[in-house]
């Protein structure tokens, strides 16, 4: 696990962003952190390296959100999901090797 601190939105967005170029199109990217810690930020970073025009949100209510650009990028926040159905049934298992996961 690597541990980064951030001091900043923009800060986290541009280590987001930079994170992006190292990325190939099917990785699964874990973060973790308190509510407002930046994930959301981090991601809108790795959506902005990857060329998304997308409006960039917490998944928070959706559970999943879906954003097109260099790759496809999902973002799932975990918070509500506590089985495995639970997980089956955001769809997460037909999203491995078919883009970028994000998950919170």
């Amino acid at each position: 696990m690597i541990k980064i601190k951030t001091f900043s939105p923009k800060e986290t967005e541009t280590l987001g962003e930079n994170f992006s170029k190292k990325l190939n199109g099917t990785e699964i990217i874990a973060l973790y952190g308190d509510l407002g810690a930046g994930k959301t930020h981090f991601t809108k970073g790795i959506c902005k390296g990857l060329q998304s025009k997308d409006n960039i949100s917490s998944p928070t209510f959706s559970i999943v959100n879906e954003y097109n650009g260099k790759y496809k990028i999902y973002h799932f926040d975990m918070y509500r999901i506590k089985t495995i159905d639970d997980l089956y049934s955001t769809g997460f298992f037909d999203c491995i090797d078919n883009g970028i996961i994000v998950i919170e």
